[in-house]
């Protein structure tokens, strides 16, 4: 669907997914902030990597024959895995010489090709073996870390990396295929400590070793939030991963049992007791919950100015918390609490995007109490006209769309959010109001499934009703 565009300005339209609207923020290729932060981009590193390696190997020192140099360039990629193995086994084990639980050790990159798991720890070799990457999960239980147990951590891959590479020296030579190998295993090395020590935020998958042990010296509390935040929620999504939701919020407990004083931890439990189905819980901490949620983000996000941020869906400072207060009463279920807040931030936003963002909250907050559906669709369509790569506000139009009868453009509208956002309450909108759409097409056996899954601890309520009523034939 076209929108029209407000007085002298033309909508663009994303080169990727072909979202339009009329505020632009798409970047040089036309791509909207959507796509363009999600992808990890070209391999340069890799193919840096490999092209250094390659000269290295045909370089003209020694007597190597052709066959042998052949040899030693077939060798690279395998000693890009064991380069990887090497960074991630170096991080598990200073991990575990500190008494943390290893959680993940992956290698490669995609979807799991295969998984294992040994004691507590999942070893996971992915698809894209040729993506010489990997992942390493490891966290003390309980507490948090600190702030020099965290650099050793991350620090100890470059140092073994630095004495791999020393420890090959002696046996490097141009007259031999081990000597030729020593010199690749070497220079290997080199390049990874410092692909690896190279600061750097690398979009889709987070921050290099050195970007972080530069974030921890320069900004620790922000950093140490982010540690924070994790170990509370890996327990979590280990025990909500078994359906024991108990046990998870009790994994949150017992760090805020732990430092009871801490408004890091505090916020770090309130997240935990959202993301669990206990906002009431979560409710006391709000203000601590902002500001873990606020040091938690990258340090790209935190650079950008107000109107950016909010272009992505995001505020920050009071704005923040009024919208975290939101959520909250959401899942709590007092939607009239919600509206007034809403339309006090449409009538207080300082930006056109932070107002787009309320008016998506508007929208929202209508359609999930059943009321004023002509009020509701224009407070999304006006949303969607500016931010529609944000997930709540294009998973509003949806809505407004379903209940309108475009039962096809709601649902492409659930499935591009979707890979955006689907976790909780995301997940839950989609669900009920694809359940209403089923109704409606008269797939009323999958409507009562969808509805059906509903029933789960900590859905919001609103959803629920919603997709009962299509059921029972109130649609």
């Amino acid at each position: 669907m076209t929108f029209a565009a407000p007085p002298g300005t033309e909508p663009q339209t994303c080169s990727s997914c072909e979202r339009s609207s009329v505020l632009g923020y798409f970047d040089r290729w036309g791509r909207c902030p959507a796509c363009n932060p999600s992808a990890a981009g070209p391999p340069i590193g890799g193919v840096v990597y490999a092209f250094l390696l390659m000269g290295v190997a045909l370089a003209p020192f020694g007597d190597l024959e052709p066959g042998g140099r052949l040899a030693a360039l077939l060798a690279i990629w395998p000693l890009g895995l064991v380069n990887t193995v090497l960074h991630e086994a170096t991080h598990a084990l200073a991990a575990r010489i500190l008494g943390w639980r290893v959680h993940v050790v992956a290698i490669g990159a995609g979807t799991p090709l295969l998984q294992l798991r040994l004691g507590g720890t999942r070893l996971v070799l992915n698809g894209r073996l040729l993506a010489t990457n990997g992942n390493c999960v490891a966290l003390p239980e309980g507490t948090v870390p600190s702030r020099g147990a965290i650099a050793l951590v991350t620090a100890a891959p470059l140092a073994a990396h630095g004495v791999a590479a020393a420890a090959a020296l002696p046996s490097v030579s141009g007259d031999s295929f081990g000597g030729l190998l020593a010199a690749l295993f070497a220079a290997s090395n080199v390049l990874v400590l410092l692909w690896s020590a190279w600061p750097r935020d690398i979009p889709g998958r987070g921050a290099t070793d050195g970007q972080t042990l530069l974030d921890l010296w320069r900004d620790p509390d922000a950093e140490i939030a982010k540690w924070r935040l994790a170990v509370v929620f890996w327990p979590y999504h280990k025990h909500q991963r078994d359906g024991k939701a108990e046990e998870a919020l009790k994994s949150a407990e017992a760090v805020l049992a732990a430092e009871p004083r801490d408004e890091l931890v505090a916020g770090s439990f309130a997240a935990a007791a959202h993301a669990g189905g206990r906002p009431e819980r979560a409710l006391p901490h709000l203000g601590a919950y902002t500001k873990v949620i606020e040091r938690s983000r990258s340090r790209g996000l935190r650079k950008l100015p107000d109107r950016a941020l909010a272009a992505r869906g995001l505020f920050r400072g009071p704005e923040h918390e009024e919208y975290m207060r939101g959520s909250l009463l959401v899942a709590l279920d007092r939607l009239d609490e919600v509206l007034t807040l809403s339309e006090r931030g449409v009538a207080e936003a300082a930006s056109e995007e932070a107002r787009a963002l309320w008016q998506g909250c508007v929208a929202l907050s209508l359609l999930l109490a059943g009321k004023d559906l002509d009020r509701a669709e224009e407070a999304a369509r006006w949303a969607y006209e500016r931010l529609p790569w944000v997930a709540f506000v294009e998973t509003a139009w949806g809505m407004a769309r379903i209940e309108r009868g475009g039962l096809e453009e709601g649902l492409a509208a659930f499935e591009r959010a979707r890979k955006v956002d689907a976790t909780g309450g995301m997940g839950a909108l989609h669900t009920a109001w694809t359940a209403v759409a089923h109704v409606r097409r008269g797939e009323r056996e999958q409507a009562r499934m969808l509805a059906e899954s509903l029933r789960a601890p900590g859905v919001w309520p609103a959803c629920l009703r919603r997709a009962e009523r299509a059921v029972s034939g109130g649609c």
